[in-house]
C-alpha cells in the first residue's frame, strides 16, 4: 500500500500488519497508534509524532526519520 500525505491523523489507530511500504507520512500524528508487525520499510516519518505508538516488531529499515518525536514509543523487536 502506498500512503501518501503530509499530517494525516491516525491518532489512536490499529494500522498493525498493514503494508506501509515506502509510505510519505511526514508530520503525521500517529500518537497511541498500534503498528505492530507493520511493513514502514522506506517509509518518511520526518517530523512526525508517534508519542506512545506501538511499533513492536515492525519494519523500521531505511525509515526517514529527522525530527520524529518518539517519547515513551515501543520499539519491541522491530527490525532497525
Amino acid at each position: 500500500m502506498l500512503l501518501s500525505g503530509s499530517g494525516l491523523d491516525f491518532t489512536n489507530s490499529d494500522l498493525s500488519g498493514l503494508d506501509l511500504l515506502g509510505a510519505e507520512l511526514s508530520e503525521a500524528i500517529l500518537t497511541d497508534v498500534k503498528l505492530i508487525g507493520t511493513d514502514l520499510y522506506t517509509a518518511w516519518l520526518t517530523a512526525a509524532d508517534i508519542r506512545r505508538a506501538d511499533l513492536s516488531g515492525a519494519d523500521l529499515r531505511k525509515v526517514q526519520g529527522r525530527g520524529c518525536h518518539a517519547q515513551h514509543a515501543v520499539f519491541h523487536g522491530a527490525d532497525l
